[in-house]
């Protein structure tokens, strides 16, 4: 490991990966559990690693950041045999987006050839925008049944993502599951918010939330359903306002329904943070790898230039397009290159 992190903080894969799961649920919303930024655990002098994004970069104790603190390092990912793609928008990819600019194409394209893998189609590659979902689910060694709009429950309950693309006849291969999933949880969380629910209300979702990640978690690292073994990387969760909780400086904020600024104790960063401090707790506990995109994408939405922002980042590009939510072309490439960064370390 080339990043700098305290014995307290450092955990082996093995008893990572062996541990039950840990998340905390019921307190309130902006109440995390990462240490301060720039601690030890968040710093690394790693040639070509980010300082900004080190610094962003907060843990509980037992988590492994990654010396290019793109994600976490829990597994030894190696011998993958086939690739599973599940979540919502992020991973299916949206335009105005080209296709092959989506991180799943060119994430998958980088596992075939790191792993000798049969490369999926460009009709896989794709958006099919008459049903949210990849131009098909199966193609070479790959399969991808994440879909627009889907929110944690979609993983195993109103929807059977993980089952889609992995039914008992495939469960002998060695697998890795890339995962996007949560920010459809909360921005319909933050919306009833807005509604008029109470902050118990609220919480109740958010509980709700973690709680069916976490099941998914669990279901995947289930001992001896994947005689073969499998890896797990997720994301947390991202939003576009550079944690300044003001939608309304995206330029298309009112044509996608975000028109309110969240206030400090029921705001959308709050909410975002909070669900992100368990996200990696489950990661700890299950001894699977959750890649920092909202620390990566902070500098990089549409409140970026302000200079009281914590994530102040005047020059940096754009990283969401215009629906506000979704990411551009250098949004993906970033994105694919924390997944790729995670799998190679």
């Amino acid at each position: 490991m080339g990043g700098s992190t305290s014995s307290a903080q450092v955990s082996s894969r093995a008893s990572s990966a062996g541990s039950s799961a840990a998340i905390s649920t019921g307190s309130s919303v902006g109440g995390g559990s990462s240490v301060a930024a720039g601690s030890s655990s968040t710093t690394s002098s790693s040639g070509g690693v980010d300082p900004g994004l080190c610094a962003r970069v907060g843990m509980p104790a037992g988590a492994i950041v990654a010396s290019h603190c793109r994600g976490t390092n829990h597994q030894d990912i190696t011998g993958v045999q086939r690739v599973v793609f599940v979540g919502d928008s992020i991973t299916v990819g949206t335009p105005p987006t080209p296709s092959a600019s989506y991180y799943r194409t060119v994430l998958s394209d980088q596992l075939a050839a790191r792993f000798a893998l049969q490369a999926p189609s460009a009709t896989w590659k794709a958006s099919n925008p008459l049903n949210g979902m990849p131009g098909e689910r199966d193609s070479g060694d790959f399969c991808a049944s994440a879909k627009w709009g889907a929110r944690t429950d979609d993983l195993m309950e109103d929807n059977t993502q993980l089952e889609d693309c992995l039914p008992l006849d495939q469960r002998n291969k060695t697998t890795l599951v890339v995962m996007t999933m949560g920010g459809n949880d909360i921005f319909a969380i933050a919306e009833a918010r807005a509604a008029g629910q109470t902050e118990q209300q609220v919480q109740a979702l958010l509980d709700a939330m973690v709680l069916k990640q976490d099941q998914a978690l669990a279901w995947l690292k289930e001992p001896g359903r994947f005689p073969n073994g499998i890896f797990v990387i997720f994301t947390n969760n991202y939003e576009f306002t550079d944690r300044t909780g003001d939608v309304e400086n995206c330029p298309g904020a009112a044509q996608a329904g975000y028109n309110a600024t969240w206030g400090d104790t029921a705001g959308l960063p709050d909410a975002v943070a909070w669900a992100n401090a368990r996200y990696i707790q489950m990661a700890v506990a299950r001894g699977v790898d959750m890649v920092f995109m909202e620390e990566a994408f902070c500098g990089h939405g549409f409140s970026a230039t302000q200079p009281q922002n914590v994530c102040h980042n005047p020059s940096g590009p754009n990283y969401f397009d215009l629906t506000c939510f979704h990411p551009n072309a250098s949004g993906h490439a970033d994105l694919a290159s924390a997944f790729l960064a995670v799998v190679t370390e």
